[in-house]
């Protein structure tokens, strides 16, 4: 990416809810600043909400989308923590609000401006009841390989044809876009006193390698160390990415 800034990231934490129930998210008041600090480091505009309701979450990211297809940022982050099952998050009123509503916001007919442009989704739930079980090998052996790199990104926004900006022709409502899960479909997502296990490592992952990494390869790292978490009961946590994108995006 080129703009300065390069766009925008929305950051939406809910930490209490409404009667108690669902409980307490109290873990995660220092993950907004976590993120934060990543995202301003990576030259973003970052607007932080609180406790929303699922009405008012919808409304929020439609408020910092931009409005007009003539703006020059790259791309836009939405970041959402709070309580949810597979397919949608909870306001702290209880009202939930689909994960597809909010990005049908975004998308290429909602939101001009974003076409050919990431769409980008970090999402903090629980998507199920019960943590993943895990199975204890004696040994286990990984081994990656390096990926060659080539020019196919959204450093230029090009259309992989040398055409920069928008070029011509037309694109599909759902390119671009990325979601990356703090947990798989029907799991849980840890939440420990000290903050989300997940966003402390993608955290730590982006700021440590965003500069020579596209996303997809940091997402990897985040999802190897959050699978080697250990938690009580044998139990583990496994992250969960869906992508449309078109091209590497990297952040530098």
């Amino acid at each position: 990416m080129e703009s300065n800034p390069r766009g925008q990231c929305i950051i939406i934490n809910n930490i209490d809810f409404e009667g108690g129930i669902p409980e307490t998210r109290t873990g995660s008041k220092e993950d907004p600043g976590k993120l934060k600090t990543l995202f301003e480091r990576m030259k973003f505009v970052v607007t932080e909400k609180k406790n929303l309701s699922g009405k008012n979450i919808l409304k929020e990211v439609e408020k910092a989308r931009p409005k007009n297809d003539g703006i020059s940022e790259d791309c836009f982050v939405v970041c959402i923590m709070s309580h949810g099952n597979n397919g949608y998050v909870t306001g702290v009123d209880g009202e939930t609000v689909q994960i597809e509503k909010i990005a049908k916001s975004l998308n290429s007919a909602e939101c001009p401006a974003l076409a050919y442009k990431p769409k980008v989704f970090f999402i903090e739930t629980c998507r199920g009841d019960s943590y993943e079980p895990k199975i204890d090998f004696d040994m286990i052996t990984n081994a990656f390989g390096s990926v060659s790199s080539d020019n196919f990104n959204y450093n230029s926004m090009s259309n992989g044809d040398g055409n920069a900006g928008k070029g011509e022709g037309s694109i599909t409502n759902e390119a671009d876009f990325l979601f990356a899960y703090s947990t798989s479909p029907g799991r849980k997502s840890k939440l420990t006193p000290s903050g989300s296990v997940y966003i402390k490592h993608l955290t730590e992952v982006l700021t440590k390698h965003y500069k020579e990494l596209d996303i997809l390869s940091m997402l990897t790292i985040v999802t190897r160390k959050v699978i080697e978490e250990e938690f009580e009961g044998c139990r583990g946590q496994t992250p969960d990415i869906q992508f449309s994108l078109r091209k590497r995006l990297y952040f530098n």
